[in-house]
């Protein structure tokens, strides 16, 4: 993403890191770290398909909040039919793939005691990385 939840909109692209983590009352919440892309290769340190590794980013950023108690919350993704360029299959609840997925869902189900003025549930997120449907990426800078 270029917006930054610091820094606001200053074109500066950032790699964004959601994690759910458990709270003592057995809810959980759904954070954010967000540190700064400078290339492929500052991803390595959080995701790594060939070495299966997904971490959360080495960064002094404290991660932000965005929902403090949920009684869930799952992601799931969805892939693309390279032929159709179309959704294929249903919702997987792991990435096991070299390349992105066509879509990401975030499902949230809040806690029963939760007051909050923003809805919780269902966020389903296309990742469009060209104009072009299932397009290979190639970072030629």
């Amino acid at each position: 993403t270029t917006e930054s939840t610091t820094e606001g909109a200053r074109g500066i692209a950032r790699i964004l890191f959601y994690s759910v983590q458990p709270n003592r009352d057995s809810t959980v919440r759904l954070e954010v770290i967000e540190m700064p892309f400078n290339g492929p290769s500052s991803t390595a340190q959080v995701c790594d398909p060939a070495l299966g590794i997904v971490a959360p980013p080495r960064t002094e950023t404290k991660p932000l909040v965005l929902y403090p108690r949920l009684a869930s919350c799952h992601f799931r993704y969805r892939n693309l039919n390279f032929d159709t360029l179309l959704p294929r299959g249903p919702w997987a609840e792991a990435w096991l793939f070299p390349y992105l997925p066509y879509a990401i869902q975030v499902e949230m189900t809040p806690a029963k005691d939760l007051a909050t003025s923003m809805p919780v549930g269902t966020v389903t997120i296309p990742l469009h990385v060209s104009r072009i449907a299932g397009d290979p990426y190639a970072d030629e800078l």
